[in-house]
């Protein structure tokens, strides 16, 4: 389950996560889109959540991503949660900070992922 409101940052993450051997069985661009795949999450076998913490254009605070997390949890009991954003953000199990650019964050989001 991924959730990242940049196609091009979505597309590279989609690249790196199955380039790692996973697989990424759903997608969301924005919070409305997001929060419907929720209720698909069991059914697809999400085990796995990356979740930005800012789907909503004008919001930047991070509530997206604590909502999803909240949420996913509720439908799909012990899926585990990776925090992919560019700020300081507490509701994943681990967190890849996006921003950090010279760490390459998308190779950091496949390891993150392994290794829960």
């Amino acid at each position: 389950f991924l959730a990242e409101d940049d196609l091009n940052a979505r597309k590279l993450a989609v690249h790196r996560l199955e380039e790692a051997s996973h697989e990424v069985v759903f997608q969301a661009g924005d919070m409305k889109t997001a929060q419907t795949g929720v209720s698909l999450a069991a059914q697809l076998g999400v085990t796995v959540g990356v979740l930005d913490g800012n789907l909503t254009e004008t919001d930047h605070s991070g509530d997206d991503g604590r909502t999803l997390a909240t949420l996913l949890r509720q439908a799909v009991p012990g899926v585990k949660i990776v925090s992919f954003s560019g700020g300081k953000v507490d509701y994943g199990d681990v967190a890849v900070d996006k921003s950090r650019w010279q760490d390459d964050p998308f190779i950091q989001l496949a390891r993150a992922v392994t290794a829960l």
